[in-house]
């Protein structure tokens, strides 16, 4: 196997793994997959899903299921938003997925839909069940279930998972993908209303009394804590599956775009504390080998933070 083939089937096996946990946590109708605890990002989940679909068939079943049972509490917006980071190839499923809400009654999916896609979802009709809002993982969905979808619940739960750290307008419009017009609003208003308290210094922060939100939602915060950045973390996982589907060989041209992939989700890597050997310090095709480690020290990563 080839570099290349074997960094990207790393970040295959590590986006499934994600995504059958995640879904797993959210009462989705399946069974033997590991526990997740962080608060799971709701779009992010839905798009890495439609990456994955072609080679996990059975996620036709979970997304089938979720278009009847939760397409409700997805922001279209947020997956427009975030679309732009993921490869072309993910808007068939998206489409798929579309078309499967629109038939269970969302029309707001219809922005997203297109002609009748022509790899529909094939479910094989399990039994649904309704999706477990009351756990840690769904806390963005259930604020939504509470308050609407929109800015406001989202940035709440990025807030709550945060554990009444401070974080700014822009960390806000990082984790949620809102623009900063619409995040500095909504933190305003629900300044105005004391949901949320800011500092004096500049640039204000923002942040919850967590505790009184946990009280509230009779819940606990997840064992590890903190927001986790899945929308860039996911997104950086379907690139370099993309990457290694694409034609090309271990040399140069293969390494310059590993590198552009990771530059354009440094950030995410930052913030989340990852650990990378930084690509400066690996000119040329010997980023390969440095790419390889980044990939596997986010499925490390992944595995004890999910």
């Amino acid at each position: 196997m080839s570099a290349r083939a074997e960094i990207a089937s790393a970040a295959r096996v590590a986006a499934v793994d994600a995504a059958w946990r995640q879904w797993a946590a959210l009462g989705a109708p399946v069974s033997g997959s590991g526990v997740a605890v962080s608060v799971a990002d709701p779009e992010a989940l839905l798009l890495l899903s439609c990456v994955l679909r072609d080679g996990e068939r059975r996620l036709d079943d979970v997304l089938a299921w979720w278009a009847s049972a939760g397409a409700t509490l997805l922001s279209v917006q947020r997956v427009r938003t975030m679309m732009r980071q993921y490869p072309a190839s993910t808007r068939n499923g998206l489409a798929a997925f579309a078309h499967a809400a629109i038939a269970a009654g969302d029309a707001r999916w219809k922005l997203l839909a297109g002609p009748s896609p022509e790899d529909a979802l094939f479910s094989r009709g399990k039994r649904a069940r309704e999706p477990r809002l009351a756990v840690y993982t769904a806390l963005m969905l259930r604020l939504r279930a509470a308050f609407g979808v929109g800015v406001k619940a989202d940035a709440i739960a990025v807030l709550i998972a945060m554990g009444g750290a401070d974080a700014t307008v822009r960390s806000l419009v990082r984790a949620t993908g809102y623009t900063a017009a619409a995040v500095r609003r909504a933190v305003k208003e629900m300044e105005a209303a004391r949901v949320v308290r800011s500092t004096a210094v500049r640039p204000a922060a923002y942040r919850v009394d967590a505790g009184a939100w946990s009280a509230f939602l009779g819940t606990d915060a997840g064992e590890l804590g903190g927001w986790r950045y899945f929308a860039d973390l996911f997104a950086f996982l379907a690139a370099v599956i993309a990457w290694g589907e694409a034609e090309g060989d271990d040399g140069y041209v293969s390494a310059s775009a590993a590198r552009d992939i990771f530059e354009a989700h440094r950030l995410a890597f930052e913030l989340s504390r990852i650990p990378f050997p930084k690509p400066e310090d690996a000119l040329g095709a010997r980023y390969l080998d440095a790419f390889a480690v980044t990939v596997h020290g986010l499925a490390d990563w992944l595995a004890t933070n999910l």
